[in-house]
């Protein structure tokens, strides 16, 4: 076989990274992922909904590091949950008083067993006296337990009187990356193409490139034909190629890793 029909094939085996546009455009593409993968993200934000008198509505973000947004959560729950009145404070005291004597009560009646107090014993009192002590404690609970519904119905009266909270929290959220990761993203792509690019230049891969022979130019050897066999050549590149070639790869391998993850 001729080297002109030998020389098509030779030409394939000799292809190599970086020889079109799309390698450049990998390299780029690779480096942007990798910058927008590596950017600090931004701080988790939560989304505050505002209403006024009038009906206008505005909406803003903030971060949930900002001791202003916990302010606003504390004094939304007061708002919703105000602190117990007085009243009501000494209604549930009564309340659990109450009960404790009720118990106290109820185990005398139930029992024989003479009641140890702190250094002497005394037997249990008539059981007229106690049904008479737990009348008394049970009137004691059904007044306080009262008091505690109407304290109840009287925070629920103001609550809504005064209407719907003007501030509303609404969802949580991460923010999508930055006007500034972006632009560093694609500057640092274009600047990691313009690199390989200036590589390949000073060490561009070793190819066999595809020349037509004519039998004009050397009428002498017009009639030669030399047959090599593929299996003799060899193309060794240079260490610059294979690094560069390890270069491309860790840059796809890294992007790919840090995308999915």
């Amino acid at each position: 076989m001729s080297v002109r029909r030998w020389a098509p094939r030779i030409l394939n085996f000799g292809a190599l990274p970086f020889r079109t546009l799309e390698d450049f455009v990998l390299a780029a593409v690779c480096a942007g992922a990798i910058t927008l993968a590596l950017w600090p993200a931004d701080s988790t934000r939560q989304m505050i909904h505002c209403h006024d008198a009038d009906g206008n509505a505005s909406s803003y973000s903030m971060s949930l590091n900002d001791s202003r947004l916990a302010r606003l959560r504390r004094d939304l729950d007061r708002r919703e949950h105000p602190p117990a009145s007085p009243a009501m404070v000494m209604a549930k005291w009564r309340t659990d008083l109450a009960g404790h004597y009720i118990d106290r009560c109820e185990t005398k009646l139930r029992s024989d067993v003479p009641v140890v107090q702190v250094s002497f014993r005394q037997t249990p009192p008539p059981a007229s006296t106690t049904n008479r002590e737990l009348a008394f404690w049970k009137s004691v609970a059904e007044r306080s337990e009262s008091d505690i519904a109407a304290a109840k119905l009287r925070i629920q009266q103001q609550l809504a009187a005064h209407g719907p909270a003007p501030v509303v929290l609404g969802d949580v959220f991460t923010p999508p990356k930055s006007r500034t990761a972006w632009i560093a993203s694609i500057l640092l792509g274009l600047l990691t193409s313009c690199i390989f690019a200036e590589w390949k230049m000073r060490a561009p891969a070793i190819e066999i490139v595809r020349r037509e022979l004519s039998e004009s130019c050397h009428p002498a050897l017009g009639a030669i034909r030399v047959e090599i066999p593929i299996a003799w050549m060899r193309i060794h590149q240079p260490k610059s190629v294979w690094v560069r070639r390890l270069a491309l790869t860790t840059l796809v391998v890294t992007a790919t890793a840090l995308v999915v993850v």
